[in-house]
């Protein structure tokens, strides 16, 4: 088994809801989330963090930021993609 260095890119997009989600402490029309692409192996995702979770966005796009210049190889087992990230 090889392992390829990752080409990770991400976006950050906002998406509106077509029912506002509702809990206890407030509504909220739109979402934002993160569209992921890792090259070579065609792999794509997506991410949302509800707001109630307490993450800001710039917190999220730091993150992304910073895997996306991890310059070690990607792991070949998805078990292994937590301790990679």
């Amino acid at each position: 088994m090889s392992l390829q260095t990752p080409r990770l890119s991400w976006q950050a997009i906002t998406l509106k809801l077509r029912n506002p989600f509702r809990i206890s402490y407030g509504v909220s029309a739109t979402r934002q989330a993160f569209w992921l692409r890792l090259a070579d192996d065609a792999g794509w995702g997506e991410a949302a963090i509800p707001p109630y979770y307490g993450i800001s966005d710039e917190s999220m796009i730091a993150y992304w930021q910073t895997i996306a210049q991890r310059s070690d190889p990607f792991p070949n087992e998805p078990a292994d993609i937590p301790a990679w990230l």
